[in-house]
C-alpha cells in the first residue's frame, strides 16, 4: 500500500512511500521524476442544495468517464451539502444523482475542462421542482486559485488511493469515513426497503377501494335482480290470467319461466358472494388504515431520521402483513358477479 504522496511542483519531483515491493513489515521512501505529460488528479469541489425540503442536505453521485467507462464514486454529501469528486482527467462525464426523498435518480452528462495549474474545480447541484416537475441543475465553473489545506489534504490522499499498477488512471473516491460509508450504504437499504412497503401498500390501498367499490356492485346488483324477479312472476302471473289461453299465450309463459330461472341463478351467485364476503366495517377500517399508514410513510421517510423510519415500520409490520396478506375477493368472483 502507499502511506503517502508528496509532489514538489518546484522541482517536478514526487516523493511517495509503500511496502509493495519490500520485505514484510518494512517501508521504502522513493524519490520518483514526475513526467511532464502526467496525468493529475482533477478536483471537484461541489455544494448539494435542495430546495423543495431545504433540511436535506443528502444524496449520492456517481460519475463516469464517457471515453473509458470508467466509474468514479459513489460519493456522499456531508452533513452541510458539500462534497468532493476526484477525477483523472478532463473530458466528458455522465453524472447520475441520487436524491434523499425521491426515487427519481437524475443523470447529466457534462464536459469537464481542464483547469489551471493550481486551481480546481468548483460545483453546484440544486434540486427543485419547476412545471410541477422534479429537476436537478449541475453548474461547474473554476474554483479558487489555491486549494485550502483540507481539500489540500484529501486531495493528497486521494492520490495516495490511485492504483499505481493499472494501465489507465483509477481513482478510488472515498469522500467520507469508512465509518460514514457504513451509515450511507445502511440509509440507502432502509431508503430502499421504505420504496418498496410504500409501493406495496399504495398497491393496497388501490386493491381496498376497488373490493369496496366491487362490494357496493354485488348489493346493487342483488337489489336489481330481486326486483326483476318479481316482475318476471308478475308477468307470468298476468299471462296465466288472460282469459284467452292460446299456443302464443304458452310460449311467452315458457319464456318468461326460462328468463325467471336465469335470474335466479345469478342472484344465488350474487347473494353466495355476499354471505362469503368480509364485513363492509372491516374493509373500510383496512382501507382508512392503509390511507393513514401511506400517508404517514410519505411524510417520514422525507422528515424522520433512519431510527425513527425502522420504528415507524416496525410498530405497524402485524397490521400491514395481515392486510397484505388479505384477498378480499378473487378475481374469478369479480368476473362471475359483473360480467
Amino acid at each position: 500500500m502507499i502511506f503517502f504522496f508528496i509532489p514538489d511542483f518546484g522541482t517536478n519531483f514526487a516523493f511517495f512511500a509503500t511496502n509493495r515491493n519490500g520485505n514484510a513489515s518494512k517501508v521504502e521512501v522513493y524519490k520518483v521524476d514526475k513526467l511532464a505529460n502526467s496525468i493529475e488528479l482533477l478536483f471537484i469541489a461541489g455544494q448539494f442544495q435542495d430546495k423543495i425540503e431545504s433540511q436535506n442536505k443528502a444524496m449520492e453521485v456517481t460519475v463516469k468517464n464517457l471515453q473509458s467507462n470508467e466509474v468514479f464514486g459513489p460519493v456522499y454529501s456531508s452533513d452541510n451539502g458539500s462534497y468532493m469528486i476526484g477525477i483523472p482527467s478532463a473530458g466528458r462525464y455522465e453524472f447520475t444523482v441520487k436524491v434523499e426523498g425521491t426515487l427519481k435518480i437524475f443523470t447529466e452528462q457534462i464536459d469537464i475542462p481542464a483547469p489551471m495549474k493550481f486551481k480546481h474545480l468548483q460545483q453546484l447541484m440544486i434540486y427543485e421542482m419547476q412545471n410541477s416537475k422534479e429537476e436537478l441543475h449541475i453548474v461547474t465553473s473554476e474554483g479558487e486559485e489555491q486549494l485550502s489545506q483540507e481539500l489540500a489534504i484529501q486531495r493528497l490522499n486521494q492520490i495516495g488511493h490511485l492504483d499505481v499498477n493499472a494501465a489507465s488512471l483509477i481513482a478510488r473516491v472515498e469522500s467520507n469515513t469508512h465509518e460514514n460509508s457504513i451509515q450511507n450504504q445502511s440509509k440507502t437499504s432502509t431508503k430502499e426497503k421504505v420504496a418498496s412497503q410504500l409501493e406495496t401498500m399504495l398497491n393496497k390501498e388501490i386493491d381496498l377501494e376497488d373490493d369496496l367499490k366491487f362490494q357496493a356492485a354485488v348489493n346493487e346488483k342483488i337489489l336489481s335482480s330481486e326486483q326483476e324477479i318479481n316482475n318476471v312472476k308478475k308477468q307470468i302471473e298476468d299471462l296465466k290470467n288472460q282469459t284467452t289461453n292460446t299456443e302464443a299465450t304458452q310460449n311467452q309463459i315458457r319464456q318468461k319461466e326460462i328468463e325467471l330461472q336465469k335470474v335466479i341463478r345469478e342472484t344465488i351467485v350474487l347473494e353466495t358472494v355476499q354471505l362469503k364476503s368480509t364485513n363492509v366495517q372491516k374493509l373500510k377500517d383496512d382501507l382508512e388504515f392503509v390511507k393513514q399508514y401511506n400517508k404517514e410513510l410519505s411524510e417520514i421517510q422525507y422528515k424522520a431520521n433512519e431510527e425513527d423510519v425502522v420504528t415507524f415500520l416496525e410498530s405497524k409490520v402485524t397490521r400491514t402483513n395481515d392486510i397484505s396478506a388479505q384477498m378480499y375477493y378473487t378475481p374469478e368472483q369479480k368476473y362471475r358477479c359483473l360480467s
